[in-house]
């Protein structure tokens, strides 16, 4: 336990107890048991990989795109570069690069991915240099250049994958949000966010007029709460870093200062519940109320709380909102009562970093 890293966890569209997770290190593993035992892909060229994310096609769950590199490592060790994006059509069994591909020396990353749910063939993908589509599976890719801005974070509009969102990652102390009303064609910029180096977005069924964001600080601590409720076009604050905790430090009171947030930052809003919302730093906090109020449900070793791995990396909800899932430095965990405990599911991932 505690001996790898996971930056995503994904769920198969038409079995809830499949879930593939991508390492930092380690490639993609998959369970079909939700999370009692792990199987590793036919070992490849590729499955010892960085992965950022992982991306299935909702029409045809057989294909599944990854984004190679570790995204969130490369900001500290800056040792795991992509290849690109590489695709299975066949559950994983086989891999292939697709043509938007790297040599490690291009020192790119590729950071989130989106398959069109009606059009396995149909794909955007954000990365260092911009954002990319593909209508061919990836055989061809179209290159959208948005202000030579870095694109870190990735999310559809769940009501009309027309509408997408898209944030930028920079030290510079300025982010910004894109829309596109165009499946990836174009895009917008809709908002910046200064002092800040990270944007991390969450969207749900719920309420698809509603965005999340989690944004860091210049010093890698809580910057703020953002949200809009009309699908991107205004925003506003919930809870920010003058009148707030620090949703992104080491304290289990929130009093500290600092954090990690170009290395961990991750947010999650549930698909029953839009005012339901975790975040994730170094530990997880919880808001019932559209993040005007936060409490700490996991801490890395205060026994006032029930302990997760430090250092969060990803918060995914199964599509019914039962279970919240958590790729941590340690593996996996998940919680099945709304954050009071969680259960460790990382046994079995030889993903050690």
């Amino acid at each position: 336990q505690g001996m790898g890293r996971v930056n995503a966890v994904r769920f198969h569209p038409t079995n809830p107890k499949e879930i593939w997770v991508g390492a930092a290190m380690g490639g993609v593993w998959y369970t079909k048991d939700g999370g009692t035992t792990w199987e590793k892909f036919p070992f490849t060229q590729f499955l010892s990989l960085g992965v950022s994310d992982i991306a299935f096609s909702q029409s045809n769950p057989n294909v599944a795109y990854v984004a190679t590199g570790d995204v969130d490592g490369n900001g500290s060790s800056k040792s795991c570069y992509s290849v690109g994006i590489i695709k299975t059509t066949n559950g994983g069994q086989d891999w292939t690069i697709t043509n938007f591909a790297k040599q490690l020396s291009d020192r790119e990353l590729v950071t989130r991915i989106l398959v069109d749910p009606s059009n396995p063939n149909t794909v955007i993908a954000t990365y260092y240099g911009g954002i990319v589509k593909t209508t061919d599976g990836g055989e061809t890719w179209t290159e959208t250049k948005v202000d030579s801005k870095q694109f870190i974070d990735l999310k559809a509009d769940p009501s009309n994958f027309d509408n997408m969102y898209a944030t930028t990652f920079s030290y510079s102390g300025t982010n910004y949000i894109y829309k596109s009303t165009d499946r990836g064609n174009t895009w917008t910029k809709k908002e910046g966010f200064d002092s800040t180096i990270r944007l991390a977005m969450a969207v749900t069924p719920n309420n698809p007029n509603y965005i999340y964001i989690l944004a860091a600080n210049e010093q890698s601590g809580f910057a703020a709460i953002y949200f809009s409720t009309d699908k991107g076009e205004s925003w506003d604050v919930s809870y920010d870093e003058n009148t707030g905790k620090n949703l992104l430090g080491w304290s289990e009171l929130g009093n500290d200062t600092k954090g990690q947030g170009f290395y961990d930052l991750s947010i999650a809003v549930s698909p029953t519940d839009y005012k339901t919302i975790y975040v994730g730093g170094i530990n997880i906090w919880k808001s019932t109320n559209s993040g005007y109020a936060w409490t700490l449900a996991a801490h890395w070793y205060s026994e006032n709380f029930p302990y997760v791995h430090a250092d969060i990396h990803d918060l995914s909800y199964t599509a019914d909102g039962s279970k919240l899932y958590v790729g941590s430095d340690g593996g996996v965990d998940v919680t099945a009562d709304n954050g009071k405990s969680w259960q460790f599911l990382g046994d079995g991932l030889a993903i050690t970093q």
